[in-house]
């Protein structure tokens, strides 16, 4: 008999945590070249195969995550202009769309910032100045919380005096990246107005034929254009002419995203009638099924997960509804007694 009260919103502890991830798939670096992907999806409660009675709601809960990243990594040398000629005050726009006049340096800065902020945790950076000679400021470091800070230190402390040799600053990069880590693009920026000593081109592509995959050039407000774009082209790279617009450098952003961390694309549970509900995770990645009132025998509920590497995971959960005891009216109790004393007075009649 359906109880129409009894609306059951499992708790989370209730049941031993995967007692029903046996029917859980994980797909683990699905797409050539991934570091690490992984996507999973459990039933925590109630515990599978718990009977219930036919007609009691039932909300369960499980948890999704997607963890890993996408692509495979990335090493990144951003190379810095620290000549005199930084010190020059240029009108251009900032990265918000606002007219700023400043010095080429503090445009530099502000484009190599906003490269790094939009860089993902697992990538290493590491950042040269050249000027008469190239000079590591900071070797190859991870970017993660102190990582980013240490980095974003290094580049607000790069000068503006001396002399150009942006080919020196491209083999101090490229000294930093090589041989690198296992599994990673190696990869350059390299800033400057393009006033140079010397054919820097020529070591842009001794870097990439050393095992330097990409040398991309910004070209600072002002900059003599042609030197950029040559060492763009001798290093397979990307050319992006900054002269006017400092926030076009976030346009290299989709060439260097090596190492994109992965999330849950989608997230759906099937309830035992075959309707399908997007359901999204909370706090310790919790997720609710709808209610759903059972029904007599099999309730399947499938739990499917999505990364946004296009790995998926499944999760099944059964809850078996069984009918309820069927209570014998009184007036049947008051029967069986009834009879149940006339028959033992039957029994002493005879033996009397």
């Amino acid at each position: 008999m359906r109880d129409p009260m009894s609306l059951h919103f499992a708790k989370f502890l209730t049941a031993p945590r995967g007692l029903v991830a046996a029917a859980a798939v994980a797909l683990m670096g699905s797409m050539p070249g991934a570091a690490s992907a992984a996507v999973s999806v459990v039933w925590d409660s109630p515990a599978n195969n718990s009977t219930f009675t036919v007609g009691t709601v039932v909300a369960p809960l499980g948890r999704a995550s997607a963890t890993g990243v996408i692509g495979t990594g990335l090493d990144l040398s951003i190379v810095m202009d620290s000549s005199g000629s930084m010190f020059t005050s240029v009108t251009a726009t900032d990265g918000n769309g606002n007219t700023v006049t400043k010095s080429r340096g503090a445009w530099q800065k502000e484009g190599a910032l906003a490269l790094v902020a939009g860089l993902p945790d697992t990538a290493t950076v590491s950042i040269v100045e050249f000027d008469d000679n190239g000079t590591t400021v900071i070797g190859q470091t991870v970017l993660n919380a102190a990582g980013r800070l240490a980095v974003q230190a290094a580049i607000n402390s790069v000068d503006e005096s001396g002399g150009t040799v942006i080919g020196d600053g491209i083999d101090a990069a490229a000294s930093n990246l090589l041989p690198g880590t296992p599994g990673f693009d190696q990869a350059m920026v390299v800033f400057s107005d393009g006033s140079t000593s010397g054919n820097p081109s020529i070591n842009a592509a001794t870097a990439v034929a050393n095992g330097v995959e990409t040398i991309d050039a910004v070209a600072l407000p002002g900059a003599v254009i042609s030197t950029m774009q040559g060492i763009a082209s001798a290093g397979n790279g990307t050319f992006v002419d900054a002269t006017s617009d400092i926030g076009l450098v976030n346009n290299l952003l989709a060439g260097l995203s090596g190492g994109l961390p992965i999330g849950l694309a989608s997230l759906t549970v099937t309830t035992p009638d075959g309707t399908i509900t997007p359901v999204t995770t909370g706090v310790g990645n919790i997720f609710q099924s709808p209610a759903f009132a059972l029904n007599l025998g099999n309730n399947i509920f499938t739990a499917t997960a999505t990364d946004t590497d296009g790995n998926v995971a499944v999760a099944t959960l059964n809850l078996i509804g069984v009918q309820a005891a069927i209570p014998l009216p009184a007036a049947g109790w008051l029967m069986l007694t009834v009879l149940g004393g006339g028959l033992g007075m039957s029994r002493l009649r005879r033996k009397s």
